[in-house]
């Protein structure tokens, strides 16, 4: 019991509570979401945004905050979300593995290949939609850990991107930062072009 707790602290509760933060704060501090009070503030804000979006037939044009609400935003869906991304990372470097040993370089395009590719997707998607079970190490009780490590993070990382945001430290310093690093990023770009 104490190893798988220690387990899912590593491996779901961190991570989530991370993912909360980083997706939460994103939309706090870009405006698409107000500062909230509670979990049930937030999921009502969460839920009425959705519903606004789907109104106006909004598309959201960040990748992350588009797949997140893909598996429905909140709780669920930032542990689903976490799940997707560590499914597709994984992969991405066994392709990358693969790539550079010399014994896999037969590799040909193929029908074959994009039918495996779109039932490989299908079932990353399935498996993230069932986050529960991915981390699961074999003990029914690890279900039930997982939930609940998750539900912790989850809570810790809205929690703290709320109080962040207010201090204005933290994700918010994030964000300026990567704002201009992509300006100086694209400023060279134009100079170098100009040259």
């Amino acid at each position: 019991m104490f190893s798988a707790l220690m387990a899912s602290i590593f491996q779901v509760f961190i991570p989530v509570a991370i993912t909360a933060y980083l997706l939460i704060g994103w939309m706090l501090y870009s405006g698409k979401l107000e500062p909230f009070g509670d979990r049930k503030d937030l999921d009502a804000k969460l839920k009425a945004l959705k519903k606004t979006r789907k109104e106006k037939k909004e598309k959201e044009t960040n990748f992350a905050l588009k797949k997140w609400m893909t598996f429905g935003g909140g709780f669920y869906g930032t542990a689903a979300f976490y799940t997707y991304i560590a499914i597709e990372l994984k992969e991405v470097f066994t392709f990358i593995g693969k790539v550079l040993d010399p014994a896999n370089w037969h590799f040909s395009i193929t029908l074959e290949l994009f039918i495996n590719f779109f039932i490989n997707s299908i079932m990353n998607f399935v498996s993230a939609l069932l986050w529960f079970q991915y981390w699961d190490s074999g003990d029914r009780n690890d279900i039930w850990i997982n939930f609940i490590t998750a539900y912790l993070g989850y809570m810790v990382g809205t929690k703290l991107a709320n109080i962040h945001l207010a201090e204005d430290v933290g994700h918010p310093q994030l964000w300026r930062w990567l704002k201009s690093w992509r300006g100086r990023r694209t400023q060279a770009r134009a100079e170098a072009e100009s040259d």
